[in-house]
């Protein structure tokens, strides 16, 4: 018997553009990233099936953030 499983949200990030659509950056030319973390995301993925989904593979070691 296969499991069944919820579709959920992992991360969201937001970034900020001016009316123009030039992005905000930070001084190294990398555009800068936020998070939210008061806002409900839970809903987000409330129609998504699970046909809509393509699997990523993530390369941690390229990632920067900084939380």
């Amino acid at each position: 018997m296969s499991k069944n499983y919820i579709i959920g949200i992992w991360d969201c990030t937001f970034y900020k553009m001016d009316e123009d659509g030039n992005v905000l950056n930070n001084p190294d030319g990398t555009v800068k990233l936020f998070k939210a973390d008061d806002v409900d995301m839970g809903y987000w993925s409330d129609g998504i099936d699970e046909d809509d989904l393509t699997e990523i593979e993530v390369n941690l070691d390229a990632l920067n953030v900084i939380w």
